[in-house]
Formats: structure tokens, C-alpha cells, sequence
């Protein structure tokens, strides 16, 4: 008798800034259990037009720290709050290269 197992099925990634599903946004970057989607990207670096679905904005509280590399405010220019994560300007710009070097690879 063939026994068969299924896979587990898992969510679909959520942007943790916004919380937009991966099938509704283009290009999404996974960090440390968490994911960021190209609007909040650019939102987040102050380029591009989000059409006011990504509210992240540049945050001062010095006790924040990126949770995609651990740096605290202190050692980053800016920290950029979401609603499940915060991610500073070098990992930003980091997921903008990522998400370039996507959409030429396709």
C-alpha cells in the first residue's frame, strides 16, 4: 500500500510593514522570519509613490533596533517603524539592491 504525505501548508508571507500578502505586491525580501515589500521599500527610503498604503515613516526613539540586523538607532542614520517589525536605512537600501537585481534577473 503507497502511503502518501502531504506537505504542510504554510501562510502566505505578509510584509511586515504593512502587512500586503506577497501575492499582491511585487517583490517582497525575506528577513529574519519576517518580510518587506517593495512599496515599503521606497516608502521607507522616501522614493516612489505608495499610493498611501505604506504608512513607515523614519523613527527617533533610540531604543529601537532593525529587526532584520539588530543595529540600534544609534548606529544607523534612521529606523523606519512598521506594524510587526523596524527596519533601518542600510537594510533598506540592501532590500532595494535585492529587489533590483530581481526585476533584471526576470
Amino acid at each position: 500500500m503507497t502511503k502518501v504525505v502531504h506537505a504542510p501548508s504554510y501562510p502566505e508571507p505578509q510584509c511586515c510593514m504593512c502587512a500586503a500578502k506577497r501575492s499582491t505586491v511585487h517583490g517582497m525580501v525575506a528577513g529574519p522570519g519576517i518580510f518587506i515589500c517593495g512599496r515599503c521599500v521606497s516608502a521607507g527610503l522616501g522614493k516612489g509613490d505608495d499610493n498611501g498604503r505604506c504608512e513607515s515613516k523614519p523613527h527617533p526613539a533610540p531604543s529601537l533596533k532593525c529587526n532584520f540586523c539588530g543595529r540600534k538607532l544609534d548606529d544607523s542614520h534612521y529606523i523606519v517603524t512598521g506594524e510587526q517589525a523596524n527596519i533601518c536605512d542600510d537594510c533598506l537600501r540592501l532590500c532595494e539592491r535585492i529587489l533590483s537585481e530581481q526585476n533584471n534577473a526576470t
